[in-house]
Order: structure tokens, then sequence, then C-alpha cells
């Protein structure tokens, strides 16, 4: 199996080091403010929190799969023996195919609600253009499909395919999938974040606390998420705030 210099290991576990510790607190950030929409949606009658719900939901999920991806990650360059890698690698696998089938699944509606939207359109085509890419380079339809099908999500009693699919991975090739799928579930958490802001909440139904408490989740997650739009984030927070001023009339 190829080997990788000590140098670029050495990058590799402190990126997923960083990520962990960022993405296991992001989570935390994120059922807060899911049990604070479930909340609203038990007090008040309004679709709107509904998509909310809904759609944090899936972004959340996706985040489980973004934190597992450098978990995986860091696990493959941390490995002593072979099979160790070998079994990481498989994993990753799994992953990837889950999440997404997974997205592709769930995140229909908001897609096609997306395109007509200027503040996620261009968000919308990069993640689009990023999933395409990967399923092509990868060859996601057949060989990463087969791969899981045969060694991870299912296991085939056919040994001898079984052992030339596991024992001929590639392991720096996999480690490079594992990083394009992590740059691509991070575009997708974009799309996410910038669709969810772009939400237009009720007036006078949602307690000051709650707008209070959205307006830092959606700045701590617009900031550690590296979205340059920031005016965008300021004029959120002014919607906000005039709606909080207007409830308490």
């Amino acid at each position: 199996m190829n080997k990788l210099t000590p140098e670029t290991k050495e990058i590799i576990l402190l990126e997923a080091d960083q990520a962990i510790e960022f993405l296991t607190d992001q989570l935390e950030r994120y059922n807060t403010l899911v049990s604070q929409i479930t909340e609203s949606r038990l007090r008040f009658d309004n679709s709107d929190f509904d998509e909310l719900h809904d759609n944090i939901n899936c972004a959340g999920t996706l985040l489980i799969g973004l934190l597992d991806a450098h978990v995986i990650l860091k696990g493959i360059f941390n490995s002593k023996h072979d099979w160790e890698k070998i079994y990481y690698t498989r994993t990753s696998r799994l992953l990837i195919h889950e999440v997404v089938e997974s997205y592709t699944k769930y995140s229909n509606q908001i897609r096609q609600k997306a395109k007509s939207m200027t503040v996620t359109k261009d968000s919308l085509i990069d993640c689009s253009k990023k999933l395409k890419n990967f399923k092509r380079k990868y060859d996601y339809q057949k060989q990463l499909k087969d791969f899981r099908n045969n060694t991870i999500g299912h296991i085939s009693i056919d040994f001898k395919k079984v052992y030339d699919l596991i024992v001929n991975i590639d392991i720096n090739d996999s480690a490079l999938m594992l990083r394009d799928f992590i740059d691509w579930v991070n575009s997708v958490q974009v799309f996410y974040n910038l669709y969810l802001k772009s939400l237009n909440l009720p007036e006078k139904q949602v307690s000051e606390e709650f707008f209070s408490e959205t307006i830092e989740r959606l700045k701590e997650i617009g900031k550690d998420l590296k979205i340059e739009k920031n005016e965008e984030l300021n004029q959120l927070e002014k919607q906000l705030n005039h709606l909080v001023s207007r409830a308490k009339k």
C-alpha cells in the first residue's frame, strides 16, 4: 500500500482533531435550536415552524455524517496495521453512500424551492456541481456502490470477490475520496444555513428569547462555516430585532 509522508499525515490528523472538536460542539447547538423550534411548534400553529424544523433536522443529520467522516479520516492515518486502515476505508464507503442517498431523497423539496431564491441559488449550484463531480470522479454508481454492497453495507458470500475488493484498496485514493466528500458536505451545510436564514418567521408569534437565541446560533454557524456574505446575516439580525421590538408592543 502507498505511504503518505509524515508531514502530510501530521497535517491530516491536526485538521481532523480541530474539525471533530468544532463539529461536536456544533451538534449541541443544532440540538438546542431544534428543541427551541419544537417548543414553538407546540405553542403556535404556523407552517413556517414546520419547514424550519424539518430542514434543520436534515441539516443536523448531515452534520453527523460530516463529523463521522473526519473521525474515519483520522482513523485511517492514525492506524498501525493495514487491516485497520482497510476497515476505516470500508466504513467510509458505507458512510458516503448513506449520506449521499439521504441527501438526494430528503432534500428534493428544499432544492426545488432554493432554485428560485437569490440568496441560495449560487450555493445550491456549488454543492450540486461538487456532488456531480464527486460521483463521476469516483465512479459512484458502479465501483463505490459495488464496494459498499459487497463488503460493508452487505457482505457477499463470494469470498474471493470480497477479498479482492478489500485488499486492492488504495489508502491514499480512499483518503482523497473522503476529503472530497467532506468538501461536498461542507458546501451542503453552507447551503442549508443560507436557506434557513432566508425563511420568514412569523411576526408576534415567537418569544423574544427564541429570536435572541436564533440570532446567536445563526451568527455562530455562519462564522464557523466561513460564510462570507456577512451583509445578509446583518440584514437578518436587523429583521429579527425588528420583529422582537414589535412583539413587545
